[in-house]
């Protein structure tokens, strides 16, 4: 069994960059879930200007997993306005 290794704040950075350069295309979310354990540590470089992220994409830009449920928010707010309204 390997005993866990702590990356240092360079791996990290080279997971990233090696992870944008496959995939050029890849959105914030994805680079950091995916480049490395760690989101919190990735952000907190990003935030200490070290990693160069993609924007965030903005709220309602219909990419991100809440679109896949829209039929549902609809089902439910139908079904809320019929009870208001005592049918």
């Amino acid at each position: 069994m390997r005993a866990y290794q702590r990356l240092t704040d360079e791996e990290i950075i080279q997971r990233v960059h090696d992870y944008m350069e496959k995939y050029p295309n890849a959105g914030r979310n994805k680079i950091i879930l995916n480049a490395t354990g760690c989101a919190e540590r990735v952000r907190k470089l990003e935030s200490e200007g070290r990693i160069t992220l993609p924007k965030p994409l903005p709220l309602g830009s219909k990419s991100n997993w809440a679109k896949y449920f829209t039929m549902d928010r609809r089902e439910t707010n139908a079904i809320k306005k019929a009870i208001q309204h005592g049918k």
